[in-house]
C-alpha cells in the first residue's frame, strides 16, 4: 500500500488528467511500494488492473512542490509503463535532497 501523503498526491495527478484519470485512481486501490525512499518509489500494481492510454514514461500533469514561502522547490512525476503505474518521483531544485513527500498543500497541479 501507498504511504497516504503518496496516494494524495498520486489522486491530485490523476485528477488533472484529461478523463479524470480513472484508471489511475483504480490502480491506486492495490498499489504496493516495490522500492524507494523520499525522492523515489517503484510501485506495482496488479496486471489485470485498469489501464491507461499513455506512453510509457511520466505523465504529462505537471504537479509542482512549493515552500512555506510560495516558492518553486521540486515537482512530483507519475510514471507509467504498459499503461500500469511502475513509479512516483520527486525532483528538487537546489543542493538538498528532501527528506519526505510533499503534503498537498505545498502541490500545485496542473
Amino acid at each position: 500500500m501507498l504511504a497516504p501523503r503518496v496516494r494524495d498526491l498520486v489522486a491530485a495527478v490523476a485528477a488533472a488528467l484529461p478523463d479524470g484519470g480513472a484508471e489511475l485512481r483504480a490502480q491506486l486501490v492495490a498499489a504496493t511500494v516495490a522500492d524507494g525512499g523520499a525522492t523515489h518509489l517503484d510501485v506495482t500494481v496488479p496486471d489485470e488492473s485498469p489501464r491507461l492510454e499513455h506512453p510509457d514514461g511520466p505523465l504529462p500533469t505537471v504537479a509542482t512542490v512549493v515552500d512555506d514561502a510560495g516558492e518553486l522547490v521540486g515537482e512530483v512525476q507519475v510514471w507509467v509503463r504498459d499503461g500500469l503505474m511502475v513509479g512516483v518521483e520527486q525532483t528538487w531544485y537546489g543542493d538538498t535532497p528532501p527528506t519526505g513527500w510533499p503534503d498537498l498543500a505545498h502541490v500545485r497541479v496542473g
